[in-house]
């Protein structure tokens, strides 16, 4: 019996799941394209019931003026062009002001994703 529940222990854990709340990740493709001021660490494609959710670190690069940036998150298709878009937010007051200069994000979209397909995640200036 103590068997089966280390095993089904480290199926969750090789499922990348347990670091968030249960929900499995998603094997499609996530580009993360820098801006100037913002640099965006590799964000995880979260499988929800109600689509996917891109969550990630948002980091200020030295000195950079950060205000009006929020999140882009583009669904490309297998021909390599944008077929669906959401915007998130991105919390530059504590971005510009806290001592490490790192927030997190995240975006909720109620696409399901195919494997042919890419996310990119990019910073927008208003």
């Amino acid at each position: 019996m103590l068997l089966m529940a280390v095993a089904a222990v480290f199926v969750g854990l090789s499922a990348g799941c347990v670091s968030y709340g249960g929900l499995p990740t998603s094997d499609v493709r996530v580009e993360a394209v820098n801006s100037p001021q913002i640099e965006l660490r590799r964000p995880d494609a979260l499988v929800t019931p109600q689509g996917t959710r891109i969550h990630g670190w948002a980091c200020r690069r030295s000195r950079a003026t950060v205000s009006g940036s929020s999140i882009r998150v583009e669904r490309i298709g297998k021909e390599g062009s944008a077929i669906a878009f959401a915007d998130g937010s991105l919390d530059t007051r504590r971005l510009a002001h806290h001592r490490v200069g790192c927030v997190v994000y995240d975006v909720r979209t109620s696409w399901r994703l195919r494997e042919d397909e890419t996310l990119r995640v990019s910073v927008r200036r208003r």
